[in-house]
């Protein structure tokens, strides 16, 4: 197949398969933030072990936050390459991912809005590992103890998140 350099190919993919990442960056950060961080906060040694891996998740953001943003600059000359060519619905989504980026990498820089829904599915799943958290000061037992239902509020929680990111365009 016939290949042109500087050309673009399935953009929707990239850009939808990247803010799936930063969403889910930010999901694992959610649960640093109000579930791991209970079981690091026992001495200095896992209090910078918890500071450290929030620091870790916040570079690899903003490392993929500016993968895209040389994807978009880098869209110039594919968009003139497509345009040549005549490739309609590439040549549009590529359009469309360029002219959002400004705002889309606003969204993707700052901490998320509250969300009524998200939190709630938070409230829910924070209630079930409050129980479990005190009955067993251990993580794994802790996390091991949820019931599948309990479990399964968790992972709604996380996923909501993940979806906010995953449905910015």
């Amino acid at each position: 197949m016939p290949c042109k350099i500087g050309a673009y190919r399935r953009i929707a993919r990239i850009v939808s398969n990247n803010l799936n990442y930063i969403g889910n960056l930010w999901a694992l950060t959610q649960w640093y933030r109000f579930i791991r961080r209970h079981f690091m906060d026992g001495n200095a040694f896992e209090r910078a072990c918890y500071n450290g891996a929030l620091r870790l998740l916040e570079d690899n953001r903003t490392e993929r936050i500016k993968r895209l943003g040389e994807l978009a600059k880098n869209l110039r000359e594919s968009i003139a390459i497509l345009a040549a060519e005549g490739d309609g619905p590439e040549l549009a989504a590529q359009r469309a991912f360029a002219e959002s980026w400004p705002r889309l990498e606003e969204c993707l820089r700052k901490e998320p809005e509250p969300d009524f829904d998200v939190d709630q599915l938070q409230d829910t799943f924070a209630s079930a590992w409050d129980r479990v958290s005190k009955q067993d000061h251990d993580y794994l037992k802790a996390v091991k103890s949820l019931t599948p239902e309990e479990a399964r509020s968790g992972t709604a929680w996380l996923q909501a998140v993940v979806d906010r990111f995953a449905q910015l365009r």
